[in-house]
């Protein structure tokens, strides 16, 4: 698990004992092709990773971004606090690791280098 975290890039800057301590957080979980994991409006309350499969990322009925495996979402209305601003589904199976709102939030008050790559891709994104 601390391996794949790794791979994450908001995530390869923490220190191996934060890894572990995120490690021990995550829960690992399946969706099907077609399943919403999020839907725009929705409070924002897990991170997800993406370990196998592909994901849409839609805004005002229209695709706006594919992701996939390394990547992840749902950062952007955990460090903001509003609401979900896009619709995600599943293109296929789909594999993930969701991190929930309190670990989170642990993570980015104890990590100046976490908290300040997520910025960059809150700002990115929203």
């Amino acid at each position: 698990m601390c391996e794949f975290l790794r791979g994450v890039a908001p995530f390869k800057s923490l220190t191996p004992d934060e890894l572990t301590h995120l490690a021990e957080k995550v829960t690992r979980r399946h969706f099907d092709p077609g399943d919403v994991i999020t839907r725009k409006g929705d409070e924002g309350e897990e991170l997800f990773l993406i370990l196998e499969g592909e994901v849409e990322i839609v805004r005002e009925d229209h695709e706006v971004a594919r992701l996939g495996p390394t990547d992840f979402f749902g950062e952007v209305s955990l460090v903001s606090g509003v609401p979900r601003n896009t619709t995600v589904v599943a293109t296929g199976a789909l594999d993930t690791y969701v991190l929930g709102k309190a670990e989170f939030r642990t993570a980015m008050e104890t990590s100046a280098s976490f908290r300040e790559q997520l910025r960059r891709y809150y700002f990115q994104r929203y």
